[in-house]
């Protein structure tokens, strides 16, 4: 392992102003010539392991996210909920060690003016949405960290979870009160285990989840939950789950 590498602030901002120029990069080459140490600095304390992130299945095929999620997930180590919003980081990763994975599951389109927008999206991360939704590496790592905090009996069970019911995965990652406090998502993902287990008898609504988790949303930012047990948290989120 090594330690994690990332871009400086100005060379993200080359690159995002050439896309246009860059796109032969994008489609087939890579940047190997136009990065170099300069356009670098070392995250100290956060390590990857390459070899294993070089089992990242390169396919456009979703069903892949799952392992997918996992292989990212454990490929980086010591890296929390604060460092994983740098977007300096996962522009690096999808330009370098992640590029062949990056345009194979995102097809560029082949219109250039497509191609820039859609470049943009996963190539880089604008905004929280960018971070957790879009850009082709990052959403992977947050959907396995998420994951991670409920009780499944896989990591991989978890992931396929909030994989499978998407809008739910939007509702509980998008939201940096629930997403950067571990008993907050450990209870919510707990909560949502046992409703979607017993769907059958009582079906899961989307619109209560959203509910529920603007209740949460709510509760996260007007008092210090960060400060609070586990076992409060998992009343509070229990008590906005039943209404």
């Amino acid at each position: 392992m090594m330690q994690l590498k990332y871009l400086k602030e100005e060379a993200v901002n080359k690159l995002i102003e050439n896309i246009g120029e860059n796109l032969h990069r994008y489609r087939e080459g890579n940047f190997s010539d136009l990065l170099d140490n300069s356009d670098l600095l070392t995250l100290h304390g956060v390590m990857i392991d390459e070899d294993a992130l070089s089992n990242i299945i390169c396919s456009s095929d979703p069903s892949t996210d799952i392992q997918n999620s996992n292989i990212v997930f454990n490929s980086i180590h010591g890296l929390n909920p604060y460092l994983a919003r740098d977007r300096r980081i996962w522009s690096y990763l999808t330009h370098t060690l992640g590029l062949g994975y990056s345009r194979t599951r995102w097809l560029i389109p082949e219109d250039d003016e497509d191609a820039i927008n859609f470049i943009l999206n996963h190539m880089f991360a604008i905004g929280n949405r960018g971070f957790m939704r879009m850009n082709a590496l990052s959403r992977l790592w947050w959907t396995a960290y998420v994951a991670s905090k409920g009780k499944y009996t896989t990591l991989d069970e978890g992931i396929a979870t909030l994989l499978t019911k998407q809008d739910v995965r939007g509702m509980v990652i998008e939201r940096p009160n629930i997403s950067t406090n571990n008993h907050v998502l450990s209870s919510i993902l707990n909560v949502l285990n046992d409703l979607y287990q017993n769907e059958d008898e009582s079906p899961v609504e989307r619109a209560m989840v959203r509910e529920s988790m603007k209740k949460i949303n709510f509760v996260g930012g007007a008092k210090l939950i960060q400060a609070m047990s586990e076992d409060e948290v998992s009343k509070i989120v229990s008590n906005s789950f039943k209404g």
